[in-house]
């Protein structure tokens, strides 16, 4: 996987996220080539934290699954997240 961090995107304490990765994949199914994956599956992954202040920030996330479980026949997995962190 690759992850770009992106600090004090559009304003200073906010963060900027991307993560680019492969889940792990069969290559090589040894005798039997039906456990071999032959499609690719990708996960693409953007989030944004924004500081509302020095205890709390707000982090909105978004992340896909192209070719689920290496196959092409599944549909593409679309989930949004969100994530409220609070600091004492």
């Amino acid at each position: 996987m690759l992850y770009f961090a992106f600090p004090d995107l559009l304003i200073e304490g906010n963060l900027g996220g991307l993560m680019v990765g492969v889940p792990p994949i069969v290559t090589d199914g040894g005798d039997d080539d039906s456990l071999k994956d032959d499609d690719t599956s990708i996960h693409i992954e953007a989030i944004y934290r924004f500081r509302v202040n020095d205890n709390i920030s707000l982090t909105p996330g978004l992340f896909v699954i192209t070719n689920p479980n290496h196959d092409d026949v599944n549909d593409t997995i679309w989930v949004s997240t969100f994530r409220t962190q609070f600091r004492f």
